[in-house]
């Protein structure tokens, strides 16, 4: 995670997780594999948490970290906490104008969501998701 970021950056980051992404349909990301290895849930967990913090300190990192959730989620499968991602990532793209996109993924977080059964991060990712969209 840079110390700072640019609109640029954004744009790059976002940029590349399209380009991850773009090979999967909706149903497929839905029923992507699940993440297993623990090292991996880690990390997940701690970017969900910096993004809490990050809201507050330096919210234009907010938006490295969304998409790096959802990057490690493509890499390594899906956590109980890749629903925030997918949300959270859905609002950064209709923030930048790509509303159909954006409600794309928020869709998909939901399906995440209800798919996995995280009651951990259920209102947060609701909440969060319907803020921009």
């Amino acid at each position: 995670i840079p110390e700072s970021c640019s609109y640029s950056d954004v744009k790059f980051y976002m940029e590349q997780t399209n380009a991850m992404l773009k090979a999967y349909s909706n149903q497929a990301l839905v029923e992507y594999k699940a993440m297993v290895d623990p090292k991996q849930i880690m990390a997940m967990k701690f970017y969900a948490r910096l993004e809490i913090h990050l809201q507050m300190i330096k919210p234009a990192l907010n938006s490295i970290v969304t998409m790096k959730m959802v990057q490690l989620s493509i890499a390594h499968g899906m956590s109980p906490l890749s629903p925030l991602g997918f949300t959270y990532f859905g609002q950064l793209l209709a923030a930048f104008g790509d509303i159909r996109e954006g409600y794309r993924y928020v869709k998909i977080g939901r399906q995440l969501l209800e798919r996995m059964g995280s009651k951990e991060v259920a209102g947060g990712g609701i909440a969060q998701g319907t803020q921009g969209v």
